[in-house]
């Protein structure tokens, strides 16, 4: 089975810190370079990212594959996305789009061929490989490995204890989990899917729009997947480490989480997570939910979502809420290993049915 034409989609801003080491870990990953189209799209960045970018290609001219698109105001993530898809699908015509945050270190030059083969093999059109957290000391642990909802919208991601030697090891074991969402740290998805489905939620910015677009892949017919295959590290969110800035991005969380759940999950649950959200800003203080939530009924006010009043999401996939620290997962084909885990012994329970050795 020959590889395909692929178009991995990378929207900067301010990045200069990552993307040295990112270009080089490009170049070096193991696939056809003639197959390969990498689009930067640059959200009106103000340090030195374009400049290391144009340099690495000035010193490596027989690159051909690079583009760079220049923007010049900071539309959000998706919508950057967005011109990087629209971009790819009229130059290359790729057969799948691969959307990757900058802040991320190849740790698995093999990945793409490999993740791709496995999608091909087994007809997938949406999928993340696993995703570690970027460590200085390289003690790499799960960052996402499960893409999960329970039946109020809260996302999970799952097995976070485990590390790379274990999914190796594990992955001869399972090769491919169905989950409700992929990450957008790093998620190859079929260019007819996207077609299909259209393109990113532009007004939600930040936050949440790996979800929303999940689910729309879901109801479309495409069932998303985490492929047991290690990837990248990725970092932790250099904004958060700002007052102001974390602030505001925990706003657009709380906002974006709430319009997930109004269009997907059904007015009851949306009704549960503002009081949740009310109760937690009297506790905590936290003036990020406060304007989170308002940010939320000024969109609802002026009709930019639309509430549904059941649940849109297939239901088989979602986790059912019990008393006990188990989460439940009504999904058949799933392994059994992992129908029912606990997210804080998702490790000792693996170990208990003697699947990690």
């Amino acid at each position: 089975m020959g590889l395909p034409k692929v178009s991995i989609i990378v929207v900067t801003h301010n990045s200069s810190k990552y993307i040295d080491k990112l270009l080089a870990d490009l170049s070096s990953l193991d696939y056809p370079r003639e197959l390969l189209q990498v689009i930067f799209v640059d959200n009106a960045s103000w340090d030195d990212t374009l400049r290391l970018i144009f340099d690495y290609l000035k010193k490596n001219l027989e690159i051909r594959n690079i583009r760079v698109l220049e923007l010049k105001n900071n539309i959000g993530f998706p919508a950057g996305v967005n011109v990087g898809i629209t971009y790819a699908l009229k130059t290359w015509n790729p057969r799948y789009i691969v959307i990757m945050n900058p802040d991320v270190r190849i740790l698995n030059k093999a990945f793409l061929k490999e993740s791709i083969l496995l999608m091909r093999k087994y007809k997938i059109s949406c999928a993340s490989p696993i995703i570690f957290k970027l460590e200085e000391n390289r003690d790499y642990k799960i960052q996402w490995a499960l893409g999960l909802l329970d039946n109020s919208g809260t996302a999970f991601m799952g097995f976070y204890d485990l590390d790379y030697d274990t999914v190796n090891r594990l992955s001869s074991k399972i090769t491919l989990i169905p989950v409700l969402w992929i990450t957008f740290a790093l998620a190859i998805i079929d260019s007819d899917a996207v077609r299909k489905t259209g393109l990113l939620r532009s007004n939600l910015f930040l936050y949440y729009e790996d979800i929303e677009y999940s689910l729309r892949l879901m109801l479309k017919g495409f069932q998303c997947y985490s492929l047991l295959i290690p990837s990248v590290a990725h970092a932790e969110s250099e904004s958060l480490r700002d007052p102001e800035l974390s602030r505001n991005i925990r706003a657009l969380f709380v906002r974006n989480s709430l319009i997930v759940v109004a269009e997907y999950f059904g007015l009851i649950p949306l009704l549960l997570r503002i009081v949740s959200y009310i109760v937690e800003t009297f506790i905590f203080k936290d003036k990020a939910i406060t304007y989170g939530l308002r940010y939320f009924i000024k969109d609802l006010i002026g009709y930019k979502i639309r509430i549904t009043l059941t649940l849109r999401v297939p239901s088989m996939f979602i986790i059912k809420k019990y008393s006990t620290p188990i989460l439940v997962i009504k999904y058949k084909s799933l392994h059994p290993a992992l129908r029912a885990f606990s997210l804080l012994g998702a490790l000792e329970y693996l170990k208990a049915i003697k699947l990690v050795r």
